[in-house]
Parts: structure tokens; C-alpha cells; sequence
């Protein structure tokens, strides 16, 4: 580790979740609402007396890597959750182009599963199946390649929310609430109530954020929707403290330029470095010495990757772990040059 490696940054680069703002009560219970809402109402899934999805379980779960974002982790448990349950694959889904044929669809089908909630609740072990997934790579590709059960086909999770998207389309209806409407354009289908977002908190003091807007320059990198991250930071009022916004749609539309100009695809998500590199050019486009602070292994490979065209050191934040200690352990095995507790951390690290 490297000893006070951000004494001399001049340009400090942020994830949001997990470091700006706390979203172990808005999207990881996004996670468990919108599970719970596609097993019983879309499946026919019996609940059971016990939660089904944990912190916990969410946490280790992320771990796999290369899960793009909440949507692809909801879909992930879900694909892995079906596979517990007793009884047959869907029969063949036809071409659907509407919600409304999709769910027709599954409704027809989801007799073939048998069981309930307590059921996968005694049969699950997420770490166990972690283990097995980074066996053979990371990603939600990853996750469906160990399962190798055509019951994955009950979990329509790609796509176009307005239309064969089951899974992004609940979890938008439970973050968002009233907003969804308004965003995507469509009315709710599943869920009614107040969106989840209005459950988070900020991690940082403001202080500590205006500290720092007068000492180095400040960016985001995060693998939010780009509407999501602005109704975040202005939700706490601080978006006017960064200078660079990099969001999923800049990943997505780089990576179809990339598509047309080189006739191939990549993943430029994190653990790739693209939006990192990305949001420190969009501050000052020549040599700068830079720092990523992210919660989760994904973002420190990530600013590690990042190394090999910018100067930038990794940073590890503990703000929203309970277990700090197994997180920290953590870190420092993917290579952290620096493990923080919060942002509020780094204003005596940057004279």
C-alpha cells in the first residue's frame, strides 16, 4: 500500500453508490422488493416466513463481478434462485415484442415449477455458488454458464423494459415509484408505491465536499442510468461540486461506436476502466495525477486497469459495509493502494 498516496492528486473521481450515497435501503432493497414481486406475481412462487434475499446475500452475490449493474444482479438471483426449485423448464417462448405476451407466457408456464420461498431459502448458498460462477468467469454470462438449466428461461431479464424486460422493468417501477411514469413513459405494471430512492442518505458532508472542491477537481464514474444519477445528486443538492458525469448510456453508446468502427463488441462496464479514464478527460484531457474511489473489487480492477493510460491510484471505501474488516481484507487482496471508511476521510489526506 502505498503510504498518503493522495497528497498530491489534483483530480478525484467517485463512484455514487456505496460512497456518495447510501444505497443499502433503495436499490439493494430494490434488489429484494423487485425478486420478491417477479417469483410471486409473475410465478406464482408461494412466499415464505423467511426474507428471501439478505444484505448479505446481495453483497456476496455482487462479488462475482462483471454484473453491469442491479438489473443484471436481480436477474442473476433469480436465474440462480429458479434452479433451486423442483419440476421442468418453460415450454419454447415464440417471438414476444409486448409485456403483456410475455407475461402471458410465463403465467402459462410457471405451473412446471414446484414449490415455494422457503424452499430456495433452505436450499441456497450464495457464497458456494460465487465460488462456482468466478470458476468460470464473472458477468451474468458467467452466472446462466454454471447454472446450465434451461429453467433460466423463466427469467426474462434482457431487453427493452416497454417490452420482454420483466426483471429492469419491476426494479424501475420499486426505485423510482411515481417517477417511472415520467421517465420511461409507460405506466406501472406491478408495483404502485413510493419509489425506493427516497430511501437513501447521503455518506459525505457536505463540508467535506466543498473542502475539496477548492483543493482538486471532482467527477463521477458510475454505472447508473445517467437520469438516476442526476436524481441522486440533486436530491442531496451536490451536484454542482463535479465537473464530469460518466454514466451507462456513455458506456453503451461507446461501445456501439466501437461495434461500427471495428465491427466488434466490447465491454466497457466496469471492471473496465472506460468510464474512469472517461471521467478524468472530461476534467483535464492531458497528464494528470487522479484518484478512483469506488465500493466494490469491480471498481478498484478497474482503476488498476486504468493505470496503463492515466496516473491514478485506487481507493477502497468502506462507508456502507457492515463487515469493514472482511471489506478492507478484501480491497487490499484486489490490489487497493489505499482502503478509506469515507469520503469524509479524504479531506485530511489532500492539503
Amino acid at each position: 500500500m502505498i503510504r498518503n498516496p493522495m497528497l498530491n492528486v489534483e483530480i478525484v473521481i467517485f463512484d455514487i453508490d456505496g460512497v456518495l450515497i447510501d444505497v443499502s435501503k433503495s436499490y439493494r432493497w430494490t434488489i429484494k422488493k423487485a425478486t420478491a414481486i417477479y417469483l410471486r406475481s409473475v410465478l406464482g412462487i408461494k412466499e415464505g416466513e423467511k426474507s428471501l434475499v439478505t444484505d448479505d446475500d446481495v453483497v456476496t452475490f455482487k462479488e462475482i463481478g462483471g454484473l453491469n449493474n442491479d438489473w443484471d444482479v436481480t436477474t442473476g438471483l433469480l436465474c440462480y434462485f429458479v434452479t433451486l426449485l423442483e419440476g421442468e423448464e418453460p415450454g419454447d417462448a415464440h417471438t414476444m415484442g409486448s409485456m403483456n405476451e410475455v407475461i402471458s407466457f410465463l403465467r402459462k408456464n410457471r405451473n412446471r415449477l414446484k414449490g415455494g420461498v422457503a424452499e430456495i431459502v433452505e436450499k441456497k448458498d450464495i457464497p458456494g455458488f460465487r465460488q462456482r460462477v468466478r470458476s468460470l468467469g464473472t458477468g451474468l454470462e458467467a452466472v446462466k454458464k454454471a447454472l446450465n438449466s434451461g429453467k433460466i428461461r423463466f427469467i426474462f431479464g434482457t431487453g427493452d423494459l416497454a417490452a420482454d424486460n420483466v426483471v429492469k422493468r419491476i426494479f424501475q417501477e420499486v426505485y423510482l415509484g411515481p417517477h417511472f411514469r415520467t421517465i420511461h413513459h409507460v405506466p406501472p405494471v406491478f408495483y404502485s408505491g413510493r419509489g425506493f430512492f427516497e430511501r437513501e442518505r447521503l455518506l459525505v458532508k457536505k463540508e467535506s465536499l466543498s473542502i475539496l472542491s477548492n483543493r482538486v477537481k471532482m467527477g463521477i464514474a458510475s454505472g447508473r442510468p445517467r437520469v438516476e444519477a442526476i436524481l441522486g445528486l440533486r436530491n442531496f443538492h451536490i451536484e454542482p461540486y463535479f465537473g464530469s458525469l460518466v454514466t451507462l448510456e456513455d458506456c453503451e453508446a461507446e461501445q456501439e461506436r466501437v461495434l461500427k468502427l471495428k465491427g466488434k463488441r466490447v465491454n466497457l462496464f466496469k471492471p473496465n476502466p472506460f468510464s474512469i479514464i472517461e471521467a478524468v478527460r472530461q476534467i483535464n484531457p492531458g497528464e494528470v495525477r487522479c484518484a478512483y474511489v469506488g465500493d466494490l473489487p469491480d471498481d478498484i480492477e478497474a482503476a488498476n486497469r486504468a493505470k496503463g493510460e492515466i496516473d491514478i491510484i485506487s481507493v477502497g471505501c468502506l462507508g456502507s459495509y457492515r463487515d469493514k474488516d472482511r471489506a478492507r481484507k478484501r480491497f487490499l487482496e484486489m490490489g487497493a493502494d489505499l482502503v478509506i471508511n469515507g469520503v469524509d476521510e479524504i479531506v485530511r489526506l489532500i492539503q
